[in-house]
């Protein structure tokens, strides 16, 4: 997907793909709406974002997949809530 020859950049910085790539995203898009469904059981009250990380990353890692997100970034505000029930803050809304 990186190829020059398959891709080109307008002025504004926006990449124009090839039609050959789309098949790579369309397979990528696929994959995570599948896994988003998947998590449908895992997702309530009491479940810990980092348990949620954990099942989404074995998930992808068991298809083969890399995430493009998972790890980047955000790790200091996953680390901090990781012992955190999912909707459940622990300071009150001021």
């Amino acid at each position: 997907m990186n190829d020059p020859k398959h891709t080109r950049v307008t002025k504004d910085g926006i990449h124009i793909y090839h039609p050959d790539d789309h098949a790579g995203m369309h397979v990528a898009g696929k994959l995570a709406a599948e896994i988003l469904d998947a998590m449908v059981d895992h997702v309530f009250v009491g479940q810990t974002t980092g348990e949620i990380d954990r099942i989404i990353t074995q998930m992808v890692e068991d298809a083969g997949a890399i995430s493009a997100t998972i790890g980047l970034s955000r790790v200091s505000t996953r680390q901090l809530h990781q012992r955190e029930p999912c909707g459940l803050p622990r300071h009150p809304r001021r």
